[in-house]
């Protein structure tokens, strides 16, 4: 199975997929990449506000995990 996975870096649910034998492609700041690509998943650069992106993968998946985080809690009070 196709698994799209946000907050992929790090992510034990990553090792997870890849463990059962799934394809895994992982939203990730493009400084995260090689940890991701490490472990067998694809790593694909790009942030939670780009939204034909994720679009576009989530279309290409058979499944959607959504695991990020917006950390930015300057604007705590616009994202509740």
């Amino acid at each position: 199975m196709k698994v799209f996975i946000t907050g992929a870096t790090g992510s034990a649910v990553v090792a997870e997929l890849l463990n059962s034998g799934h394809e895994v492609t992982g939203l990730v700041r493009s400084s995260d990449k090689a940890a991701l690509t490490a472990s067998g998943a694809l790593a694909l650069p790009g942030t939670l506000d780009d939204l034909e992106l994720l679009r576009h993968a989530a279309k290409e998946a058979d499944a959607v995990i959504h695991t990020a985080f917006n950390h930015d809690f300057s604007r705590f009070a616009e994202s509740s």
